[in-house]
């Protein structure tokens, strides 16, 4: 066995009889010189919350604090190849709110377990919260925004950044029981969705109403990221399977609004197809 894998066992061990079960959560997260990843598997075979403390110095070094069983529910934060001697993160949310995905290498095993960072990428900015009260919207089916008021000049804007997006066509809904009049934001055939667990509705990422709110598929954690900044609602249905992204974004009231409506249909985007467009590109 790995010693690095051994070391995990030992301290899994050591801290079973103060463990402290981490919420459920798929999301790493860096906090107060602190990085949790509620969920690490490593080779296929175990799995174990990690939490590191990072030090700086001429470099960030990450060294093992604890290893705890995952809390129950919680999917995979990150994976450990111990071939490769690789630590791969699909997200660590920062204090600001930025998401980066990370791979962090193993540089020493003792006398601590150590790692540094190998590569970095950027995987969502942080959102701005939207200004005022949520507004009301149904509870059920048809879930629509109650007396939205679209705005003629901030929808015009809207409509040409969206399909401005290379490969993203307009096209009348597909969705039975949408409003007359809504429109697809329809991903151009020669186009792969690769996360079809959460693109409900096949090529088309969401839909805009006639009342500038839109139904749109998310990353499930973005999705939550879009609802915490007040700019959307969960999907009645969101407690389903495979509904879990499923949001309706607020009508916009102004043009600057649309900088963090937009940046939310971006990372759908490039979530549901593997693009990297980024929003600034198209304002």
């Amino acid at each position: 066995m790995h010693l690095l894998i051994r070391k995990i066992i030992i301290f899994a061990i050591v801290l079973t009889f103060s463990f402290c079960q981490s919420a459920l959560a798929e999301r790493s997260q860096i906090e107060s010189d602190l990085l949790t990843i509620p969920r690490v598997d490593i080779d296929g075979a175990l799995a174990y919350e990690l939490v590191f403390r990072i030090e700086s110095g001429d470099e960030f070094l990450f060294v093992l604090d604890q290893a705890n069983d995952p809390a129950e529910d919680t999917t995979g934060s990150g994976t450990y190849n111990s071939i490769a001697q690789t630590l791969q993160l699909d997200q660590v949310e920062l204090e600001n709110g930025e998401v980066y995905s990370a791979t962090l290498e193993l540089v020493s095993d003792s006398p601590e377990v150590d790692f540094r960072v190998q590569s970095v990428d950027l995987v969502y900015t942080a959102l701005t919260n939207r200004g005022g009260v949520r507004p009301e919207t149904t509870d059920g089916v048809p879930h629509f925004q109650i007396s939205a008021e679209p705005v003629p000049d901030v929808v015009t804007e809207m409509y040409r950044r969206i399909f401005s997006l290379p490969g993203l066509e307009q096209r009348a809904t597909s969705v039975s029981g949408t409003f007359s009049g809504s429109q697809d934001m329809w991903v151009n055939e020669d186009i792969e969705i690769i996360h079809p667990e959460v693109s409900l509705l096949g090529q088309p990422i969401g839909h805009i109403h006639p009342d500038s709110t839109m139904h749109l598929s998310l990353d499930p954690l973005r999705a939550a990221d879009a609802v915490d900044a007040r700019w959307a609602v969960f999907h009645p249905n969101a407690a389903q399977e495979g509904w879990e992204g499923y949001i309706l974004i607020y009508a916009p009231r102004f043009i600057h609004e649309l900088d963090s409506i937009f940046q939310i249909i971006t990372d759908s985007y490039n979530y549901l197809t593997g693009q990297n467009f980024q929003a600034t590109d198209y304002y």
